[in-house]
């Protein structure tokens, strides 16, 4: 959904739905530990995987709702290290699958804890996506989308598609 409010804050975030196997969380320690660089492919991988960091942080919490709120990493306290928050989750898994829904809104400001890369498709303004490719990539968005509208790249999901790196 478009954001449509003046203020970021009042947008309610869509929720949704992921499932990850314990294979999978256990890879993504293991590649976390031997710090290697982690790429998405698409806005809702990561948000799966930055959703994974929080859940494991409020392990209670997550494991009551299996549900990861909107607001979760903004105004949070102290926080588990990103393998301390992948390592909760697998402790607490009672099946090899981790299911839950994630209304993650990722926006400028927010410190991503597991991804270096995103591939991702040129977003339109007013957008929730706009806002987390603003939030990987800082104020050089700005820069990115004059140079994609300046050759004729296009938006949208079957557009043209970038690879942006921190």
């Amino acid at each position: 959904m478009p954001v449509s409010t003046d203020n970021v804050s009042e947008h309610k975030m869509h929720s949704e739905m992921f499932s990850i196997n314990k294979s999978l969380l256990n890879d993504l320690k293991q590649d976390l530990e031997e710090k290697r660089n982690i790429v998405c492919v698409g806005t809702t991988s990561i948000r799966t995987l930055e959703s994974l960091f929080w859940g494991g942080n409020n392990i209670e919490e997550f494991n009551k709702a299996s549900l990861v709120n909107q607001w979760s990493p903004y105004g949070s306290g102290e926080l588990l290290s990103p393998i301390e928050s992948i390592n909760n989750l697998i402790n607490s898994m009672k099946d090899d699958v981790l299911q839950g829904k994630t209304e993650l809104i990722i926006v400028p400001g927010y410190e991503f804890k597991f991804t270096n890369g995103l591939f991702t498709n040129y977003h339109v303004p007013k957008s929730t996506l706009l806002l987390l490719v603003s939030a990987f990539v800082g104020e050089m968005w700005t820069d990115i989308y004059r140079s994609a509208l300046d050759n004729n790249y296009r938006f949208l999901s079957y557009g043209d598609s970038s690879l942006l790196l921190r």
